[in-house]
């Protein structure tokens, strides 16, 4: 950082620029020696024509969210509504999913739902826009973009529609 505050004044064009003045030495240290993680995400996106119940969307985020741990630790869940079981395999705990992003219509609510997620931290809100109405963009589907390593789209999509 004090490189970067000792650096040049800007140019004269008046564009700033934060080039570092630099050795052999430096750029060795700056040089990456894994894979760069943009070379390995992968974003997803989904529509639906249904809406969501939301206690079972709850209950998939959390499911997706730590799916890891939980197959790590052996745990099987269970829907409090269905008799489906949730199961643990190798290829759904080796996910990482990072950023989730989405807009939901939720069953016998008038309001749209707006998913945020970063990590497995994530939160379903209530939106201000009401179904239908002219704030209402989403044209009556559900839309949501999964940002991720190791996604497997099918498993994804087939817990989304689960969530009925």
């Amino acid at each position: 950082m004090s490189k970067l505050l000792e650096s040049t004044a800007p140019p004269e064009s008046g564009a700033v620029s934060y080039c570092l003045p630099c050795d052999d030495r430096t750029v060795a240290n700056l040089s990456a020696s894994t894979v760069h993680s943009a070379s390995i995400l992968k974003t997803l996106y989904f529509t639906f024509d249904f809406a969501f119940n939301l206690q079972k969307l709850n209950i998939f985020l959390d499911f997706i969210l730590y799916s890891s741990e939980k197959a790590q630790a052996g745990v099987k869940e269970k829907e409090s509504s269905s008799t489906q079981e949730i199961k643990h395999d190798e290829d759904s705990s080796s996910m990482k999913i990072y950023r989730m992003k989405g807009i939901f219509h939720i069953v016998d609510k008038d309001e749209l739902y707006i998913l945020q997620s970063v990590h497995d931290i994530f939160d379903i809100e209530q939106s201000t826009h009401v179904k239908g109405s002219t704030q209402d963009k989403s044209g009556g589907r559900s839309v949501i973009i999964v940002i991720g390593s190791n996604l497997d789209r099918d498993k994804i999509q087939d817990g989304f529609e689960k969530c009925v």
